[in-house]
């Protein structure tokens, strides 16, 4: 992934407004982009991103546990 140094202005700005370099990299990575030098985090793209989770949760999913069936001698 690409490194960006923000400007002083541009981290005074996030810092107002509570933004992370976390959420710039999240916007970068999932959001849609519009030209160039902009990029916007649609709805549809928070919906595509959760359901991208969802499935990756899935694969990772584990049985329930069943503790009443554990060391039981």
């Amino acid at each position: 992934m690409t490194t960006f140094a923000y400007t002083g202005h541009a981290g005074t700005r996030m810092g107002q407004r509570g933004i992370r370099s976390g959420d710039i990299a999240l916007i970068l990575k999932c959001g849609t982009q519009i030209d160039d030098e902009t990029w916007f985090m649609r709805h549809r793209d928070v919906r595509r991103e959760i359901e991208r989770c969802k499935q990756e949760i899935q694969i990772f999913h584990l049985p329930t546990y069943d503790s009443g069936r554990c060391c039981q001698s």
